[in-house]
């Protein structure tokens, strides 16, 4: 949402600059100059949109409400994603293939997130997770390998032959 009723107050109500109004509210200076210059050409003043609502101040000074609004975004189920990555052959970008094709049988209107931002969202919630696994041995008395993808195949040298 616009920040249009903070502007018009701060600019009539306090006398603030545009600057100061700018770095207040985190806009620009020159929509900070729109605002004001539209609430004049509309005949707006503080004292009518101090009892507007954000919606009617809006409709008041823009033709197309909410048109530069973010469009919504079809969520993610992290929780799908970290257990399809477990088996075998599965990647990111498969399970994001597959994000993108339900996405497109939503009738809600969302857009899915494009890869880097799907791979982000996913790496920004996988770290909220506290992984710990405590192993207590004794050095040289077990021998840990990790394998990651598909399980290698262990061949006889003399035979050829696999188990």
């Amino acid at each position: 949402m616009r920040k249009v009723r903070e502007v018009l107050r701060l600019k009539f109500e306090c006398g603030r600059s545009q600057r100061q109004i700018s770095a207040s509210c985190g806009i620009s200076a020159g929509s900070v100059s729109d605002y004001v210059r539209r609430a004049e050409a509309a005949g707006l003043t503080w004292e009518e949109a101090s009892t507007l609502t954000d919606a009617e101040v809006e409709t008041r000074l823009f033709r197309h409400v909410g048109r530069n609004e973010p469009s919504k975004r079809t969520p993610i189920d992290f929780a799908w994603v970290h257990r399809e990555l477990c088996k075998v052959a599965v990647t990111l970008q498969l399970l994001w293939l597959e994000y993108t094709d339900a996405a497109g049988t939503r009738a809600d209107g969302s857009r899915p997130y494009q890869y880097s931002q799907f791979c982000d969202r996913y790496a920004t919630w996988k770290a909220t997770l506290a992984l710990s696994m405590r192993q207590v041995h004794r050095a040289g008395e077990k021998a840990f390998v990790d394998y990651s993808g598909k399980k290698p195949m262990i061949v006889d040298r003399a035979t050829g032959a696999r188990p």
